[in-house]
């Protein structure tokens, strides 16, 4: 993997996503994963996003006044969809299981659902095809943003 360039804020938010991601996953571990199997899924899927992330920080090249471009998606990020059936746009904000709400413009969508599992380490441009009750919807990421929230609170 080639240096990514990170601003600094982005980096902080990173680094503070991995620690949180990594406590969380325990009492998600213990909490709806008692069998074995899906426990090790879990466990499979979860170590390879903390991998990636830990890949991005240690490659990153950190600069000063740099865009607050995060380059994939990460749990906690707001992403631009575009559906290539009818170019309607749809935005999700990809949160842990059972967090709440807030804002009715945005849809929340869990990491472990099959939109937030398709969409989590996807980059701007990346296509992903989802299958629900309805068939397969396509999709081209538009955007990926990190709240403001998750730079206020990096000290």
């Amino acid at each position: 993997m080639g240096r990514q360039v990170l601003s600094k804020e982005v980096f902080e938010v990173l680094v503070k996503h991995l620690a949180e991601t990594e406590e969380k996953m325990e009492l998600l571990l213990e909490k709806f994963y008692p069998d074995f199997r899906e426990r090790k899924e879990f466990q499979d899927f979860i170590n390879g996003y903390i991998r990636k992330v830990e890949e991005c920080i240690n490659n990153a090249k950190v600069v000063e006044n740099y865009k607050k471009f995060c380059p994939f998606v990460i749990i906690g990020s707001i992403v631009e969809l575009e559906n290539l059936d009818d170019s309607e746009i749809e935005k999700y904000h990809i949160v842990f299981p059972f967090e709440n709400n807030p804002d009715s413009e945005i849809d929340f969508a869990s990491f472990l659902s099959p939109v937030g599992k398709a969409l989590l380490l996807k980059k701007v441009k990346d296509k992903i095809t989802i299958q629900n009750p309805m068939g397969k919807l396509t999709y081209s990421i538009k955007s990926i943003n990190i709240p403001e929230e998750m730079f206020s609170v990096t000290g």
